[in-house]
């Protein structure tokens, strides 16, 4: 969408240039320079335009040779008289006198008489001109009345311009008494014009018959020469003064100026003036194609067109002037034409120059700032071209790869570095072992990657070829391969010894529980006084504690093995089909047995609930649990214990305790974890009923999740998978 906003506002641009370009023609054309310029073109229109030798007239020249032989000047008028009577004699159609017969002079009878006896239109000249030392006034000078009465009065005036050269002719002079028909028009019968109209210089002048006055008169001319031909008899010798610039014919006599506009106007060969709307259209075509925008386009393109259009204005000059007729001024189009391409010519190369300018100063930048980013980076960067020739380099490259041979401009890189050689950029990233210039070694993590540097957009790119270049990223992984040694070594130290300690545990647990029983067995015999009653009534008493203690030892051994075994993963669980109320109740005994059981009020929900899982696991979760909420609940406090199905069993024990008080819960869930771990606790235990909890909710699938009860309290939520195949949890490691 910019870009056709851009292409538009150029376009927008170009046709105003075309207006003020139009403008600027109207206005310059009537400027002297211009018309010089147009005068140049149509000599040069004359000159490629074919040569007529086809003439009609012959002139009867008063020449250096016929003044020798008759030196009287002015001659008098019976020689004219012979001369009008000898051409009769041999045929002429007419004769055109362009001589001054405006005084009176010895035999002018004789002559008016051979004019009124001639049976051939005779023409005598008349003309204005200024006096020479006052060119305000103008001269009109005639045929005197005698010689008038019987001829033919025109006018022979031409209008010079202002350079001096007589290029046009007129229809009719403007003489005191009324207009006078030019000599080609009178001669011709042509009909009048309005106006100016140029005379055909495109003739051959030289091929125009030239006869001397004094052979006419001496009779020694072949009548042939003038059977039926048009006689303009007139001065031809320079020292009479009769001479008129021309175009390409130079200085050349008036009679031989009236015999060239006789044969324009004969053959209708006059040039007529083209209107100025053409040459406005020719300056706003020529503009519009001159401001094309040159980075639009190109500079050739531009060039062909500006030739073209240059070209076809040329033509066209040629063409109307040479079969038209007709004068189109086309210098005012080809030098607004010149000046616009000069123009944009000069916007291009600014443009050139400033995006060049640009491009250099980006390039420059962009090199710094790789050149930055090679030498302030840690990681070490090669870059090589396909042929594989290091290219640049930094000096962390050199120094990982051990080597300051890849510093070197031009080298190979199977030279420099042959370690990099065996990399592909179809592979992730190596770790190479590298010997470093300490002797040490180095652990480096190399990739490669080929970099395809395309073309540039812009019509100044000179490539023509993509270039393709390696770029290797380095990486010292030594400092991370001995950290992930240490820590595989410490990983393996801690395994050992949590595999020491799980078979410690193990181990003392089963040298425990021998003994162990055998004191609660003994303590129960004591206190149900099996061999009969004691003298003290206090006996009865240790041995209930005694066995209460070894019962709460014993589970606590019990436990300790069990954390092992699921720590192990050394335990399959059984699917058992019992129902929640039965294993409540039972863990519900196992923690009144305790010494330190609160008493609290116990609220069981969903007893009725089926479970698919082993029983005495269950009992387990459900014992510490509620054990548990009777150590942070307290005697005073209320606990409830609720099943219900959803998705899967929902195992839910609240109590109105203290809750978590901002303990971690996934801290609490470790082996030997206690919420309060200092030595003045207020709670005992040994940090085994919340593991035990969640690894047997693993062990059937399930979750635990705690979280403080809105109001107080904390709540225990477990949730079991209700199918019986249930896979073990992997092992963790305490």
């Amino acid at each position: 969408m910019a870009a056709l906003r851009r292409h538009l506002a150029e376009q927008w641009q170009c046709l105003l240039g075309a207006a003020l370009a139009v403008l600027a023609g109207w206005q310059l054309a009537d400027r002297p320079f211009l018309h010089n310029a147009d005068h140049a073109l149509s000599e040069l229109y004359f000159e490629l335009t074919p040569t007529s030798r086809d003439f009609d007239s012959v002139i009867v020249g008063i020449d250096t040779a016929s003044l020798r032989a008759d030196p009287d000047w002015p001659w008098p008028r019976d020689r004219y008289a012979k001369v009008l009577r000898e051409l009769e004699a041999a045929g002429a159609a007419r004769v055109a006198f362009d001589i001054d017969f405006s005084t009176r002079r010895e035999n002018d009878d004789e002559f008016r008489d051979a004019i009124r006896e001639a049976g051939i239109p005779v023409y005598l000249a008349s003309f204005r001109q200024p006096y020479e030392n006052m060119p305000e006034v103008v001269a009109e000078v005639r045929p005197h009345a005698a010689l008038a009465e019987h001829a033919r009065v025109v006018s022979t005036t031409f209008p010079v311009d202002a350079d001096g050269v007589v290029r046009a002719m007129s229809a009719y002079e403007p003489f005191s008494d009324g207009p006078v028909p030019n000599l080609a028009l009178a001669l011709e019968g042509h009909a009048p014009f309005s106006g100016l109209r140029g005379v055909d210089f495109a003739q051959d002048l030289d091929a125009l018959p030239v006869i001397p006055f004094t052979d006419v008169l001496a009779g020694h001319v072949p009548a042939s020469v003038f059977a039926g031909r048009t006689v303009f008899v007139g001065a031809t010798a320079p020292e009479l003064g009769d001479a008129f610039a021309l175009p390409l014919l130079g200085l050349r006599s008036g009679v031989a100026l009236n015999a060239l506009a006789y044969e324009t106007l004969r053959r209708d060969a006059e040039k007529s003036v083209a209107p100025d709307v053409m040459m406005l259209l020719l300056i706003a075509v020529a503009a519009a194609a001159a401001l094309q925008p040159v980075s639009q386009v190109g500079i050739r393109a531009y060039a062909a067109l500006g030739l073209f259009v240059f070209t076809t204005i040329f033509l066209l000059g040629l063409a109307y002037q040479a079969w038209a007729d007709t004068l189109l001024p086309t210098a005012p189009a080809l030098l607004i034409q010149a000046f616009c391409t000069a123009l944009m010519l000069c916007v291009a190369a600014d443009r050139y120059a400033a995006q060049l300018f640009r491009s250099r100063m980006e390039k420059r930048g962009q090199a710094a700032v790789l050149e930055a980013m090679m030498k302030g980076n840690h990681d070490g960067i090669l870059l090589a071209s396909r042929s594989g020739r290091i290219e640049r380099c930094n000096e962390r490259a050199a120094e990982l790869l051990g080597t300051t041979d890849v510093l070197r401009q031009d080298a190979l890189l199977k030279d420099a570095a042959p370690a990099l050689c065996t990399l592909s950029a179809d592979e992730p990233p190596r770790l190479l072992e590298l010997k470093h210039t300490d002797g040490d070694r180095r652990h480096v993590e190399a990739s490669i990657i080929d970099v395809e540097i395309p073309l540039g957009r812009s019509r100044y790119e000179r490539r023509r070829v993509l270039r393709h270049v390696t770029v290797y990223t380095l990486h010292d992984m030594t400092a991370q391969k001995q950290a992930e040694d240490l820590e595989r070594k410490a990983k393996d130290m801690h395994a050992e010894a949590s595999a020491a300690k799980s078979t410690l545990i193990s181990t003392m647990g089963h040298e425990l529980r021998t003994p162990l029983n055998a004191v609660c067995g003994f303590s129960e015999m004591i206190a149900d006084e099996a061999f009969g009653e004691h003298s003290s009534p206090e006996y009865a008493e240790f041995g209930r504690l005694i066995r209460s203690s070894g019962n709460q030892l014993l589970g606590v051994v019990n436990d300790m093995l069990l954390a092992g075994r699921l720590q192990t993963s050394g335990l399959e669980p059984k699917a058992q089909r019992f129902t929640f109320g039965e294993a409540a109740s039972a863990a519900l005994d196992r923690a009144r047995d305790r010494q330190a059981w609160t008493d609290p009020d116990i609220v069981i929900r969903g007893e009725a609930e089926a479970l698919d899982a082993e029983y005495d696991l269950i009992v387990t979760l459900l014992y510490h649990l509620i054990d548990n909420a009777s150590k942070f609940g307290g005697g005073s406090g209320t606990v409830t214990i609720t099943a219900e199905r959803a998705e899967a069993l929902r195992i839910r024990v609240e109590d109105e305790g203290p809750g978590l008080a901002g303990a971690d819960p996934e801290k609490l869930t470790q082996l030997f974890e206690q919420g309060d771990g200092s030595k003045s606790r207020s709670y005992e235990g040994c940090g085994l009923g919340l593991f035990l909890v969640e690894r047997i909710a693993l062990l059937h699938g399930g979750t635990l999740v705690l979280r403080d009860r809105e109001g107080g309290g904390c709540a225990a939520e477990v949730s079991l998978a209700s199918a019986e195949a249930v896979t073990a949890p992997p092992a963790l490691v305490a």
